[in-house]
């Protein structure tokens, strides 16, 4: 991670993935003040560090998995998204994929509706918005949501400040802000660990978070289900 400060987003700070519990703590505290910050109407992304910003449009979208047999089977925090998305459309195409699981969503709450949603312009050392899901009972409810695979040691207060930093450079602004992450990982035993503390109840009361549980492995499937945590 670039520790030069001016070269930065907020996301990428020096210390927002110190796991100890001091600076997780003070972490929490710096995100609660830029999400107020961001409610000033006047104010632009305050996540963004404006050097990074770039005049170029994203153009195109994914319209197919693009994983076939010659790709590596490593898992990846995009694949796993893809996966999520494209699998429980019965692609045919997934006969060609050489991940060793696939993701098959049996949530009877939640669908996964879109994939990897680019920001409007590019900005440098940006991604998008990794999922889009919705409640199966009222397709007007959307989240727009940050996810981590299971391997993943990126803290809580990473992942808020993502979901903040590209819901505000899309288009999807309106959709509610939610981070997922996978049953077992190191952000599952943090949210367990802080979602007592004070800081942490501050910076989640506009954010959903979701938690992602594996039920059974048949095969190559991993059956799992979507729960609502908060």
């Amino acid at each position: 991670m670039d520790s030069n400060k001016e070269e930065n987003h907020f996301k990428d700070m020096e210390t927002i993935n110190h796991r100890n519990k001091d600076d997780y703590l003070e972490n929490f505290k710096k995100l609660e003040k830029k999400i107020n910050d961001a409610k000033n109407p006047r104010a632009e992304n305050v996540f963004v560090n404006k050097k990074l910003l770039t005049d170029k449009k994203h153009v195109g979208s994914h319209i197919e998995c693009s994983m076939n047999e010659k790709d590596s089977p490593r898992i990846t925090e995009k694949r796993i998204c893809r996966c999520m998305y494209y699998y429980n459309k019965k692609e045919e195409q997934c006969n060609k994929c050489p991940l060793k699981y696939k993701y098959n969503n049996i949530s009877k709450e939640y669908d996964i509706i879109e994939a990897e949603i680019p920001t409007i312009k590019v900005i440098k050392k940006c991604g998008g918005i990794d999922l889009v899901i919705s409640k199966k009972d009222d397709f007007n409810v959307k989240y727009a949501v940050e996810v981590k695979p299971k391997y993943s040691k990126e803290t809580l207060v990473r992942m808020i400040a993502e979901i903040y930093t590209y819901t505000a450079e899309t288009e999807f602004k309106k959709y509610k802000k939610a981070i997922a992450f996978f049953e077992g990982s190191k952000q599952d035993e943090d949210y367990e660990k802080y979602k007592d503390e004070a800081y942490f109840k501050n910076v989640i009361k506009e954010i959903t978070i979701f938690k992602f549980v594996e039920k059974e492995i048949n095969k190559e499937v991993i059956n799992f289900d979507i729960v609502k945590l908060n």
